[in-house]
């Protein structure tokens, strides 16, 4: 792999702490309207809870828009996972500054701590209450997986950076297309619910926009390194050295 451009090691950071403001940014706008109408990317998980399609279960025993609604719910960790994975490759004390900041977009999307507890009263990290278990059980997973990748930057210094890297992409893809889609298709039922008056806020935008960024810029010096792999070199015999072709 070569070596990413300055731009490209800051890019991804700035792109998941992006990535993670969106999240806290209004999604939908009403068109007119009282500012509670007002959706921002944390209320979307808790918004489809309350909502007929999602507690009503269809004929295979889950309601309408259960994977969608969890979608909604993974940029913060996401944010923290790129961000412990890009620490990982970054020298200095001053980098451990940011590990508050980490634990604090791992935490974020867990419940209030009595359901949190719920979990450990039995089964550790199982809820025995159904309705309890199939609200929670994804945000209590998910937070655990970034936490985990946090406890284990000292694990991930032995690994080579080229995995690090497709580890950071693959997470930014997930973060711009997973609540984008869930998003798209939840989209005719909220504008009904709006009344056909609901508009897109910039929240997404600005969450999409920096996982994309994330992605490319964690994909940059991986697909350099192919390229410069795929040249020809011209094999000097005065020297015995061989030299990029341009």
């Amino acid at each position: 792999m070569t070596p990413e451009p300055r731009w490209a090691r800051w890019a991804i950071p700035a792109g998941a702490l992006l990535g993670a403001l969106g999240w806290w940014l209004p999604w939908i706008l009403p068109e007119r309207g009282a500012a509670a109408l007002v959706l921002l990317g944390l209320d979307l998980g808790e918004f489809w809870k309350f909502t007929r399609e999602w507690r009503l279960p269809a004929a295979g025993g889950i309601g309408l828009f259960e994977w969608e609604r969890l979608f909604f719910f993974l940029p913060p960790p996401l944010a923290a996972m790129i961000l412990a994975l890009w620490l990982t490759g970054q020298r200095g004390r001053a980098r451990w500054l940011l590990l508050p900041l980490l634990l604090f977009l791992s935490l974020v999307i867990l419940p209030e701590y009595p359901k949190v507890q719920l979990a450990f009263d039995g089964v550790p990290f199982v809820y025995e209450q159904p309705d309890v278990r199939r609200e929670f059980t994804f945000q209590l997973y998910l937070a655990t997986a970034s936490l985990l990748t946090i406890l284990l930057i000292p694990l991930w210094q032995r690994v080579r950076s080229t995995v690090r890297h497709l580890l950071i992409s693959s997470a930014g893809l997930l973060g711009a297309a997973l609540p984008a889609w869930a998003l798209w298709r939840t989209w005719l039922v909220l504008d009904g619910l709006y009344g056909g008056s609901a508009l897109l806020g910039p929240g997404l935008l600005v969450t999409v926009a920096g996982f994309a960024l994330v992605t490319f810029a964690a994909l940059l010096p991986l697909l350099q390194g192919r390229i410069q792999a795929r040249r020809p070199y011209h094999h000097s015999k005065a020297t015995g050295q061989r030299t990029l072709q341009r």
